[in-house]
């Protein structure tokens, strides 16, 4: 999830925040997985009928518009990502009741375009803000 939350900070979430309504496209969201107990932070790109597509240039598209993220707070830790290119994926219709998330760090991040989209029951919380980091000028940055 870096630049927005990277390797070896620590964040404050709520894990009721998403009780009264779903989380809306761009949140970042907890969530598990039917493969893992393990929580993951994500960001919520695709919501119901949304659809999520790869681009001609190595971009994701969201209803045929090019994915931006949000501005990173404060200066990230450094990270090094694997590759150049995003992974390959096929374009997928979000089904009421799913959400579609990917890592902020595109070139490396373990998402939905390798485990499927997530059902609203695995979203387990919402990220609020860095409490603390390596970089300090991070300390107290809101995760959105």
């Amino acid at each position: 999830m870096c630049p927005t939350i990277c390797l070896d900070e620590r964040f404050l979430a709520s894990m009721n925040a998403y009780r009264a309504s779903p989380p809306e496209r761009n949140a970042v969201v907890l969530h598990s997985t039917p493969q893992s107990t393990s929580l993951f932070t994500k960001r919520v790109i695709g919501v119901a009928g949304d659809t999520v597509s790869p681009g001609a240039h190595n971009e994701i598209l969201v209803n045929g518009k090019p994915l931006t993220l949000p501005a990173a707070c404060g200066k990230p830790t450094k990270q090094y990502a694997l590759s150049s290119e995003n992974p390959p994926f096929k374009a997928v219709k979000i089904p009421v009741g799913y959400l579609f998330v990917i890592g902020d760090n595109l070139t490396n991040s373990y998402d939905s375009r390798f485990f499927g989209l997530v059902a609203l029951d695995q979203v387990k919380g919402k990220p609020l803000f860095l409490y603390w980091s390596p970089g300090t000028s991070r300390i107290g940055c809101l995760i959105h």
